[in-house]
């Protein structure tokens, strides 16, 4: 299903659903149809929709139920739930169980059509608190939410796991602005990206003289985090001795500024992040058993995207939009076929790669409007590139040789998927076109077979 089939129309009466098809096609929208509650739900459980137009009164799953078990607050999908028989009672229910909005039969095509268009473009904005978006509706990002959701609301220590690119910066901004600290300050520090004996002076500041080059006072982040949230990312690369300190300061939440003799208190709730396994490190002797368990009072692991199944589809059709915007072009949509390769794709990078993949098939598919298969990148083209490896016999190889059939492979395999239009296959490589033709003439056999 492309991203334009947004519209899901679950109602038993023939003469309504055409009314509803007409109205509906017309102004350009592309419908999906359940002529029943169980067609429905079992659609709703496989493919996204960005509205749900569902009568109250329906055979095998009353319309209630199908909106309770896929509509409502923080679900993507709005639900417009319409009714000829159904009392003011059943439209208070609905609203209750986060319906978009009621319309009652028999209604105006125009009352219908701008009833669609105000629940679309809500639509189009996924569920947020305080600015920061979180896209996803898989039972493994659901579980992510609500357990930031249960901690939000306590000042405990908050320890968020995942391979790179999971989204660990954004989990802990929407944990602060769920928080009673959503008013204060989000400081986040990368600790990784700070030499070591640097990282003491970002974490706690300094008085001026402290060292040569001090010239000022300077507050460091546990201060400027002050009655709000303090990230600390990849907080596995601490070194030991400087582990020690930040292990009292975490408990007593008081320090020093470095060349400092007074103690300053702050009131900061932490949050770390990090892809490494603390566990092992610490079995290694490489992070201190007792910092360990202090950060991880409320451990929470962010799956990899490729646990997430659909949720690349809503990330990437999210991404569509934003990157539009920034890019400044006009809206991108995405075809059937790059829809399903995307999720089907292992995202080895996670929701970064996903982002930086979109960017540029919203670049290389210029002024098309929709995004296609050939858009995404050869890895995501071929599924067999995903599983390429390499391998080196004991003899050796010729590095040359090997470099110029993986040129000559790419190339053919550009040639094919663009029908022989050499701008296209130089725009799926990431060639300019003149670079293209240079290597054609270089490799004359590519030329001759493409």
């Amino acid at each position: 299903m492309s991203e334009q089939e947004e519209i899901l129309v679950v109602e038993d009466d023939p003469s309504i659903r055409k009314l509803i098809e007409a109205c509906l096609t017309r102004e350009g929208h592309q419908l999906d149809f359940a002529q029943d509650g169980l067609d429905a739900d079992q659609k709703l459980t496989e493919r996204s929709y960005r509205a749900v137009i569902a009568d109250i009164q329906l055979p095998g799953m009353t319309g209630l139920r199908l909106l309770s078990r896929h509509g409502g607050a923080g679900k993507f999908v709005r639900f417009l739930m319409v009714s000829g028989t159904s009392t003011i009672g059943d439209a208070v229910q609905a609203m209750k169980l986060g319906a978009y909005d009621f319309l009652p039969k028999p209604f105006a095509p125009e009352d219908l059509v701008n009833r669609v268009e105000s629940a679309l473009s809500s639509a189009r904005v996924e569920p947020q608190s305080g600015g920061t978006v979180l896209v996803g509706d898989s039972p493994a990002f659901r579980h992510v939410v609500e357990q930031l959701e249960l901690v939000a609301n306590v000042p405990t220590t908050v320890l968020l796991t995942g391979e790179t690119g999971t989204g660990k910066e954004l989990a802990a901004r929407y944990l602060h602005e769920q928080s009673p600290r959503a008013t204060g300050p989000m400081v986040s520090l990368h600790c990784g990206a700070v030499p070591d004996n640097l990282l003491e002076d970002e974490l706690f500041g300094h008085v001026r003289g402290a060292f040569t080059g001090a010239d000022a006072s300077r507050q460091g982040v546990f201060e400027m985090a002050d009655k709000g949230t303090l990230l600390l990312d990849e907080i596995g690369t601490m070194s030991l001795s400087l582990q020690a300190k930040f292990l009292r300061v975490l408990q007593e939440l008081r320090f020093r500024r470095l060349g400092d003799s007074r103690e300053r208190s702050v009131d900061v709730r932490l949050v770390a992040a990090t892809n490494a396994d603390l566990e092992d490190k610490v079995k290694r002797g490489e992070f201190r058993a007792d910092l360990y368990y202090r950060l991880s009072v409320f451990p929470v692991r962010l799956p990899p995207l490729s646990a997430r199944g659909r949720d690349a589809v809503l990330l990437a059709r999210h991404f569509c939009r934003s990157l539009s915007r920034r890019l400044g072009v006009s809206l991108k949509t995405l075809s059937t076929d790059a829809e399903e390769r995307l999720t089907r794709y292992s995202w080895p990078g996670n929701v970064r790669h996903l982002e930086n993949t979109l960017e540029r098939a919203v670049i290389v598919s210029r002024d098309r409007r929709v995004i296609e298969l050939g858009d995404l990148g050869m890895d995501l083209i071929d599924p067999s590139a995903e599983r390429a490896s390499v391998t080196i016999p004991d003899d050796g190889i010729h590095f040359d040789t090997v470099v110029s059939q993986l040129e000559r492979d790419l190339i053919l395999k550009s040639l094919e998927i663009s029908g022989g239009n050499k701008k296209q296959a130089a725009d799926l490589l990431g060639l300019k076109r003149t670079t293209l033709i240079e290597k054609l003439r270089r490799l004359g056999d590519v030329s001759r077979a493409s």
